[in-house]
Formats: structure tokens, sequence, C-alpha cells
């Protein structure tokens, strides 16, 4: 099957047929989930997520049905995934009128988040931000940036890769964001480059190795020595779909395709 990501709008589910429709083919423990948000947004992206995941295990796995608990497993990391093996591993992400979701043969995490300050021109919260939960090096990148526009780019970058990481470990924020660092390649130095060989999650290699674009994907280097079992391989992706929502995804494999973005109301 692979791996392959997904993303709409939830605005369709402002209908309040479409919604209810959405409501009572989710799980119960989806439904008690969605009613436990007070503000309407919340619940229609809380529904229009699980639409989206109908609709990518549709394509991706020639299923589609209504999901009920019994379908679901907690494991004890605790990430859901089904529990048919033949059905994919899947994680979901909803910020403002967005939702996204991923599907994979491995464990897979993603997250949208808006832009800081896109809406209401408040872009220097993103420094903020940085200063409160990002480790040094992603906090002086973020710092740096001249343009408050470019600053809350940067920022949004690097809190979907750490949420995105997090989430395919079943770890959520449970784990301090300061704790590791999102290595970008483009933030390297001269020198830094010639020694990042490609190995278990970016750990540096001996200088004089060839650089290639596979060589300097981004990476994720722990900060504590105490930290979860990570996968050796990763893989992240990022996009950009309208230049208001930030997407990423972190995966064992790269997808198959681009974002694809869908319709929840057809």
């Amino acid at each position: 099957m692979s791996t392959f990501v997904y993303a709409a709008s939830s605005e369709p589910l402002d209908d309040a047929e479409l919604f209810r429709e959405c409501y009572e083919r989710m799980p119960l423990s989806r439904q008690r989930k969605c009613d436990l948000f007070r503000v309407r947004e919340a619940r229609r992206n809380c529904a229009a997520a699980w639409r989206l995941l109908e609709i990518a295990v549709k394509e991706a796995a020639g299923r589609y049905q209504p999901f009920t608990d019994s379908d679901i497993l907690i494991p004890e990391e605790g990430k859901i995934r089904f529990a048919d093996p033949s059905l994919p591993y899947f994680n979901l992400s909803h910020s403002g009128d967005r939702v996204m979701c991923v599907v994979s043969d491995h464990k897979a995490g993603c997250d949208v988040e808006m832009i800081p300050g896109t809406a209401d021109g408040a872009k220097t919260d993103a420094v903020k931000l940085a200063g409160r939960f990002f480790a040094a090096r992603e906090k002086e990148a973020v710092f740096s940036r001249e343009k408050p526009e470019e600053a809350a780019e940067l920022f949004c970058r690097y809190w979907t890769l750490k949420e995105s990481f997090l989430k395919m470990l079943g770890l959520g924020l449970a784990v301090p964001l300061d704790s590791f660092e999102i290595i970008l390649p483009e933030m390297l130095s001269d020198v830094e480059r010639e020694i990042y060989l490609r190995g278990p999650n970016g750990v540096p290699g001996q200088p004089g190795a060839a650089v290639s674009d596979e060589t300097l994907r981004i990476r994720v280097r722990w900060l504590r020595p105490d930290h979860p079992d990570t996968p050796e391989t990763l893989w992240f992706s990022e996009y950009d779909a309208d230049g208001v929502y930030r997407y990423s995804c972190c995966t064992a494999e790269p997808p198959a395709s681009d974002l694809k973005m869908v319709r929840l109301d057809i």
C-alpha cells in the first residue's frame, strides 16, 4: 500500500446535515472525544478528520465503511490503529479549517498548523513560542529571521516537523520539544555539511564524504541521553499547499505521491 498523505477543508461540515452524517459514522469513542469540545469549530474538525480518514482508507486500502470501536486498537504507547492488520497505520491532525491524514504500512505521524499570525497579523508570537518551547539552535534560527513573516514560517516548519515526529512515535507532546532538535539541511554550516553523512537519524560521519540531496534530508538529534527509542529510518515530508498552513509528516519511507487535497462533501 505504501504511504499516502491527504488534506481537506473542514468547512463543508458547517452544514448541519453533513456534520450529523459524519458524526454518526464515527466510533462511539470518537463521538465522545468530539463531544468534549465546546467550540463548534473544534467539533467540526474532529468529525472532518475522521471523514478524511475514511476517504484515505477507501483509496489506499479499498475499504469504505463506518468503523466501530471494535475495529480500533489502542496499544501500550497510546497510538490508536486499526485492529485489522490488513488496514494501514494512520494519524490525524487539524488546525483552523484544515484537516490532515497520513495512512501507511508503517507507523506515521502528521501535523498541520496555521502559520502564526496569518489571520490577525500577530506574527511576532512565533518568536515568543520558539523561545518557550524550542531547542537552542532552533530558537536561534527563528530569532535570526529579520522579517516577522519569515520567523513565523520557520517556527511553523519546526513545530509541525516536531509534532509529526512525536506522533509517529506515539508520544505526542509528552516529550518536551526542547529535548531534541530538528536539523534542517539549509541551517547547517559548511563544516557540518561536509561531515553530515547518511546514517541512523542523521548521526554525523567522517569528514570528506560526498554530500548529496539524500544525505542532507531532514534529521532528528536527541539532546538528552534518556530519550525514547527511535526508528533507524525516518523520512520527513513538508507541504505548503496554500501559503496559510504548513503540513508535515514523519514516516519510515517517502510518501508514494504528493499531498492530495480532497473534498469532504462528495
